[in-house]
């Protein structure tokens, strides 16, 4: 089950799915406990609790969130996902271009995702005063 690249391509789009709709109840039940995700925009590892916070901020502060132009492969153990995630935030349009290099454990769940995207896309999440 878990090198089977269905169950791989399955489990990933059930996580996606499940972080856009805003169920981040079913999208940690696509992590395992000891998940980590590391993003190039500030080199750091967070963890499972840490990541879906991360997840909570985005889908609250992008409206009408959604995917597009994805394309996803995968591999052995794992997934590369190229998309455009895009939505409007503090009435602004966002296009946060990205690629995620996904990998699972034993069990088919994910164990680590690595994000690389344009830290200038995410202007319009910080825009109010402040921030």
């Amino acid at each position: 089950m878990a090198g089977d690249p269905d169950h791989i391509d399955r489990q990933a789009q059930a996580f996606f799915d499940a972080f856009v709709s805003g169920n981040l109840e079913a999208a940690s039940r696509c992590l395992t406990e000891n998940f980590r995700a590391w993003h190039n925009t500030d080199n750091v590892w967070q963890t499972r609790l840490e990541h879906l916070a991360t997840l909570a901020w985005l889908n609250k502060s992008i409206q009408q969130l959604r995917y597009e132009e994805v394309v996803r492969n995968i591999f052995p153990g794992g997934f590369v996902q190229r998309h455009v995630l895009k939505g409007v935030a503090n009435g602004t349009p966002v296009e946060l271009r990205a690629c995620i290099v996904g990998e699972f454990d034993d069990a088919g769940k994910i164990v680590s995702t690595m994000e690389y995207l344009d830290s200038q896309s995410l202007r319009p999440l910080y825009a109010k005063a402040g921030q």
